[in-house]
This record gives C-alpha cells, structure tokens and sequence, in this order.
C-alpha cells in the first residue's frame, strides 16, 4: 500500500546508471493504492574499451545489430582514453573498431578484429575490448 500519497494522475520515472527507462504517464494512484504498473528497462549500456599501445587517442567504434532482417549500425568515437558506450536495446550485437586502410597497410590490426555475439537480455554488459 501507497500510505500518505495524495490522490491523483503521477508521472512515474526511474533512474538507474547504465539502465534506461521508458517514463510512466498518467498512472493513478490514491492511498489505497496497493501495486504500480511493472517498471522494466527499454535499453542498456554495452561498453567497451580499444587499446592502442603507443597511442592515447580516440577511435571509432561501430555497433551492429542484427534484429531478424533489419541490421542498423551505429558508430561512436571512443574517449582519448579508447573507452565507449552505445545505448542498446535486447538483442544481439557486434562490435569493430574502425581501421583506416593506410593503418591496415602499415600493419595495424586488432584482437579480435570484431566481438560478434554479444547477447544483451536485462542487464548493461562491460568491457568489449580491443587490443
């Protein structure tokens, strides 16, 4: 039960780092009140980070996801750090961070070239790295 709540139409948000949520409007609620409509996130974070030994740069990174016959892409630049955060919904994604072909042909590669697979249900996932 909802004691000391006045009557009346509420906005209902939540806030959680690294979840994101969908605002609740118009949800009725009076003192006697006993439950408010589920709250679940929409989307997460799916983080990562690329590391280039002798360089302290940012980098773009880009998020595939393949969603039955749609793929969308999504591309971010990293911090100067190499650190990156794409807000996703659940599903399946990969990541590859972007090479220049003047970088391919002097060499630079990186391990793994891409991370595929990455299955996002109900929580935000960390560290997809790159070296």
């Amino acid at each position: 039960r909802l004691e000391q709540i006045r009557t009346g139409n509420y906005k209902i948000e939540v806030k959680k780092e690294n979840y994101f949520f969908t605002p609740l409007s118009n949800v009725r609620i009076s003192p006697s009140t006993s439950t408010i409509p589920t709250i679940k996130a929409d989307s997460y974070h799916l983080c990562g980070h690329v590391t280039l030994v002798k360089s302290q740069s940012s980098r773009e990174v880009t998020l595939t996801s393949e969603t039955g016959e749609k793929v969308e892409k999504k591309t971010k630049t990293s911090s100067q750090n190499g650190e990156y955060c794409f807000q996703v919904s659940p599903g399946t994604y990969t990541v590859t961070p972007f090479v220049t072909d003047r970088e391919v042909e002097s060499g630079l590669k990186f391990s793994p070239s891409a991370n595929s697979g990455i299955v996002v249900c109900t929580s935000p996932i960390f560290e997809i790295a790159f070296f």
